[in-house]
């Protein structure tokens, strides 16, 4: 089967590539390929905090991040760590950018966040949410479906311009078999991918400004701190809400 050289089509996204957050969204996108993507957030209060990401894409995603930058103008700055940190500090409510590569498709982002409490004003739910509990706790919630993905795109207009994400992301596959995808996926970067793809995790850790009281959905790995893993499959397909909460104090 011939690969599709798919990066190659972006008339069908006019102007994302101007966009001031694609290079920070970009990489982000790009961790739906990593076969090593961890997250870790450190929350410092409700709502903010610092958060550091590190992924690293295999040799055949590469290959067709080359066509990706052969193909578009501006292509050839899409992994360079200094173009990814000016999307990022170009973002409402980020600071204290850094982006640190040892090699190509290898990457460590650090930056610090606020005003992540905010309530959505269309969802039902928000993608991340915190609440007083009744034993006198923080909880926080977050919720992973159609509804808060949407609600993201709505609060972070880039993503709905960013390329992978429209291609490849849950924008696009609502109603999607799992086969289908993965056969998407192989005609776009090849068998491997695919062979891939299933087994591929994202690693996150949060870690709170308190003692756990309670979590749901994740592993606990210390007095302050819950490991969450999530299939970036799942999240690729949406077809179940993920939930997963942590209670402290």
């Amino acid at each position: 089967m011939q690969r599709q050289q798919c990066f190659s089509c972006s008339s069908g996204f006019p102007g994302f590539v101007r966009r001031p957050l694609f290079f920070g969204l970009v990489v982000m996108s790009l961790g739906l390929f990593s076969c090593n993507l961890q997250n870790k957030i450190v929350l410092e209060g409700e709502g903010r905090g610092r958060m550091t990401l590190s992924l690293e894409l295999p040799p055949y995603i590469l290959d067709s991040i080359d066509i990706l930058e052969a193909g578009i103008p501006g292509g050839e700055d899409l992994l360079k760590p200094d173009k990814m940190a000016q999307g990022l500090r170009r973002t409402k409510d980020i600071s204290d950018v850094e982006v640190k590569s040892a090699k190509k498709g290898a990457y460590r982002i650090d930056f610090r966040f606020r005003n992540f409490e905010r309530k959505s004003r269309v969802a039902a739910k928000d993608f991340l949410e915190w609440n007083k509990e009744s034993n006198g706790g923080t909880g926080l919630s977050i919720t992973i479906n159609r509804e808060t993905y949407r609600e993201l795109e709505r609060r972070f207009p880039a993503m709905r311009d960013n390329a992978l994400l429209q291609l490849y992301g849950p924008a696009t596959t609502e109603g999607m078999s799992r086969s289908d995808y993965l056969d998407m996926i192989e005609y776009s970067f090849g068998k491997e991918a695919r062979n891939n793809l299933p087994e591929a995790e994202a690693v996150i850790l949060i870690q709170v400004p308190g003692r756990i009281v309670s979590q749901k959905g994740g592993t606990k790995k210390g007095k302050n701190i819950v490991e969450f893993r999530l299939s970036l499959l799942d999240f690729a397909l949406l077809n179940r809400e993920k939930s997963y909460s942590i209670v402290y104090r």
